[in-house]
């Protein structure tokens, strides 16, 4: 059975140990990810670190609740373990949840399950295969534009950038954008990080920023300008990082709940995967505010 291991009392180590062990493991499951994402985050495992798992706890008004942080895409078991278990543990420790999952469950008492979708993209020298009629015609177009793909933006001026041409379309307070530096420096630090640009002429017209381990390729967050929509600089991003990573053979599209979004990681081929949203509320009424947090 787990156990439930708080912040100070885990073992570094062999969390990245069992971390490195696990060809599916994701970024966002490293220590040092999590203490951006999450700070003061605890664990739960298995054995002697055979198997574990983030818990990416809050506190409000003197009440623990389990919320998912911004830019950690989901919670997952790496190595051996069973969600199901993980889940009855956390009950026993907070009265609310409201997190993405993956893994096998039932919904119960208080428990509600939904699902969302995540794309990926198996990478060979046939992944072109795949792209549907309209990413083709918008990668003819952008590659009659004359863009051209940087390596090298730093975190700052990527974010900005992001924050400038997508900003308005979201509800994102400075601290999710200090979060977002936050991210991309710590993967610099890491080298796990590939921030890029698309310009064109001196021109700058999108941007993005992944993460590259353990053969996958993930994208977290990524913009293009009104002129790097019209020339389709973003499908030209994704395609010529396709074909200039190396050691990659999944490319991560992290998912999404925007129709627009899925159908664009659709146009590449790539294949839809489900996981959970879970939500558990346990809290008396009077407490019922949280599940805004």
């Amino acid at each position: 059975m787990p156990k439930y291991v708080a912040h100070k009392d885990l073992d570094r180590v062999k969390w990245e140990a069992c971390l490195a062990k696990d060809e599916n493991s994701k970024f966002y499951g490293s220590c040092d990810v999590l203490d951006v994402l999450s700070p003061g985050w605890d664990g739960i495992v298995w054995g002697d670190y055979e198997g574990i798992m983030a818990v990416t706890g809050r506190k409000k008004m003197g009440v623990n609740y389990l919320a998912q942080p911004f830019l950690l895409h989901r919670l997952e078991i790496y190595g051996s373990g069973k969600m199901q278990e993980a889940i009855e543990l956390l009950k026993e420790k907070f009265g609310f949840m409201e997190i993405a999952v993956v893994g096998d469950l039932k919904s119960g008492s208080k428990l509600e399950l939904g699902e969302r979708a995540n794309f990926t993209l198996k990478i060979d020298e046939n992944h072109r295969s795949g792209y549907n009629s309209n990413l083709k015609r918008n990668l003819k177009k952008a590659n009659n534009s004359g863009l051209e793909l940087k390596l090298g933006l730093g975190a700052e001026e990527m974010v900005e950038f992001f924050k400038t041409h997508k900003g308005g379309d979201l509800d994102f307070s400075e601290d999710h954008y200090e979060k977002m530096i936050g991210l991309i420096e710590v993967c610099q630090q890491n080298d796990t990080a590939i921030v890029v640009e698309v310009e064109r002429a001196g021109q700058r017209l999108a941007t993005a920023f992944f993460v590259k381990r353990n053969g996958r390729l993930t994208f977290v967050k990524g913009t293009a300008n009104a002129l790097g929509r019209q020339h389709g600089a973003m499908a030209y991003l994704f395609d010529t990082m396709l074909e200039q990573t190396t050691g990659i053979c999944i490319l991560d599209f992290a998912g999404s709940t925007v129709p627009g979004v899925a159908q664009f990681n659709a146009s590449f081929g790539a294949e839809k995967e489900v996981f959970h949203s879970l939500r558990y509320n346990n809290l008396p009424l009077p407490l019922k505010w949280l599940k805004k947090s």
